[in-house]
């Protein structure tokens, strides 16, 4: 793009901050793959047993794998008899649509990898995938069922939906005539499974820049025997210039390639019993401690800020470290489930009510839901003054800070409240709350850890979008709906996690 070095190096810098991060924190050794979330900061970023396609596929593109990587994610990644799994394990107790499902465009990646690699086992899965979707639905779906492969019993659905055209026009651009496009021009590598075609292949006036190609595929396979351009024989590894001009006739001629890895692919069934993750388990506050519902059948571990350990029910508070607790079970086929709601252990809570320091009214005639605490400050995106809170710490240490409000926006769409959270003047994090649809209850946000804190007055801070770059800008904003980025805050809560007595 002909930038700088300064801009570039800044760039690059990122780069390697986010490939870092990633292989940091989201790389699960033990599964060969990436995680699909990590839990928030005040549960050490723990990794999540689930893993996701689109994720895993994208890292393989973009650099931040190595080869072992990039060839475990091929050979580990979970793939159903109709395509990629979206999400593994499946998450019992919520509907088809990421969760559930199949999606033509989210397994792409993870096929223009499984082509780069020679995988052909796998290349020729998702391939057969979106030819099927294609041939069955006479349209190209946005999912499909995991199970069946159908587009019944999902959330939502959409016919011409235009990723999963594209995902088809990739797997006949990229896979079957292999258009590999490069910063100075296009190279070949196909990937022609016999199952799937029957007979040569010809694409004709494809138009690539100022250029008009025709290009011809004999034979089966995944490596290229012989390509000639214009009647002239070339490498195997040839490449048509960016700048290339007038018509091109480019015939090749396959073969297969010697690879151990071809048919290596983890094939996996859905359902019940065979890919299902035990629903999260629930915990509470009991007698000072915490106890949950156990079944026979899984096997519990609870999580806490001194590590894992065994089941015990209830678990005793008495003498255990400050900060949050939390629980996961595992059945019999090895899955875990989601963590279950954190309790938190702390001999200091604080509620700061909004309304204290903010007098903000609603613009318009909002119901005062029952749950709240006696008032709230409604903040909007066109609110002249920040949400403020002012609290006295009665001692120093690490503390856990969250806000709750109702946001009633929604239910479904893209109305999150998000501010900048500011602690004594400084930028220190993001709150958001959900839309609940239902302006008459209550979500609590994230929780932000601010670290060492000294006994003593603070003043935390609710600004919208203070750097006026939009970061704090919900979906809506797009479309017109500036508005949507609202709610009515009832208190912010503090928490001592770690004292510094």
């Amino acid at each position: 793009l002909g930038k700088d070095a300064a801009e570039t190096g800044r760039w690059k810098n990122m780069q390697e901050q986010i490939r870092g991060g990633l292989n940091r924190y989201c790389w699960n050794a033990g599964k060969g793959l990436y995680t699909a979330y990590l839990y928030p900061a005040f549960l050490g970023y723990r990794k999540s047993d689930r893993v996701d396609i689109m994720s895993n596929g994208l890292c393989t593109l973009l650099g931040v794998t190595d080869t072992a990587q990039t060839r475990s994610i091929v050979e580990n990644y979970p793939l159903y008899p109709y395509g990629g799994a979206v999400l593994y394990p499946t998450i019992p107790d919520d509907f088809a649509y990421h969760n559930k499902s199949i999606w033509a465009v989210w397994q792409t990646p993870l096929m223009y990898t499984a082509r780069n690699t020679g995988h052909s086992a796998v290349a020729l899965h998702l391939m057969r995938s979106l030819v099927r979707q294609g041939a069955m639905f006479l349209t190209h779906k946005e999912n499909m069922t995991y199970d069946t492969g159908f587009d019944d019993n999902t959330a939502l659905n959409s016919n011409r939906q235009l990723w999963s055209v594209a995902a088809y026009l990739s797997m006949v651009y990229r896979m079957l005539f292999g258009m590999e496009l490069t910063e100075t021009g296009m190279r070949f590598t196909p990937v022609v499974p016999e199952e799937l075609v029957h007979g040569p292949l010809s694409l004709h006036d494809f138009r690539y820049r100022n250029a008009l190609l025709s290009v011809s595929i004999e034979g089966h396979g995944n490596k290229i025997a012989q390509i000639t351009v214009n009647g002239k024989e070339e490498r195997p590894g040839y490449e048509l210039p960016a700048d290339a001009t007038g018509r091109y006739d480019i015939v090749i001629k396959m073969e297969n390639a010697a690879n151990t890895q071809a048919d290596r692919m983890n094939l996996v069934n859905p359902g019940p019993g065979k890919d299902w993750s035990p629903v999260e388990p629930i915990s509470q506050p009991s007698g000072g401690g915490i106890a949950y519902q156990s079944r026979p059948e899984l096997q519990y571990t609870w999580v806490t800020p001194a590590g894992d350990t065994g089941a015990v029910d209830p678990l005793s508070l008495n003498g255990r470290p400050l900060g949050f607790y939390s629980l996961y079970s595992t059945n019999k086929q090895g899955f875990a489930s989601d963590l279950a709601a954190p309790v938190l252990n702390s001999p200091v809570q604080i509620k700061v009510e909004a309304e204290a320091a903010n007098r903000m009214a609603a613009p318009r005639e909002l119901p005062m839901p029952a749950a709240f605490s006696g008032g709230y400050a409604f903040d909007a995106t066109n609110a002249t003054r920040p949400v403020v809170f002012d609290i006295d710490l009665p001692e120093g240490g690490d503390y856990a800070v969250s806000i709750t409000g109702s946001n009633g926006h929604g239910p479904h769409d893209v109305f999150c409240y998000i501010r900048s959270v500011f602690l004594d003047g400084q930028d220190s994090g993001t709150f958001i709350l959900e839309s609940s649809g239902n302006w008459n209850s209550r979500t609590r946000s994230n929780q932000l850890l601010f670290r060492n804190l000294a006994a003593g007055r603070h003043k935390l801070e609710l600004r919208f979008d203070p750097e006026h770059k939009g970061y704090d800008n919900n979906m809506s904003f797009a479309r017109g709906d500036k508005y949507r980025n609202e709610a009515m805050i009832d208190y912010a809560e503090w928490a001592l996690i770690r004292s510094n007595r």
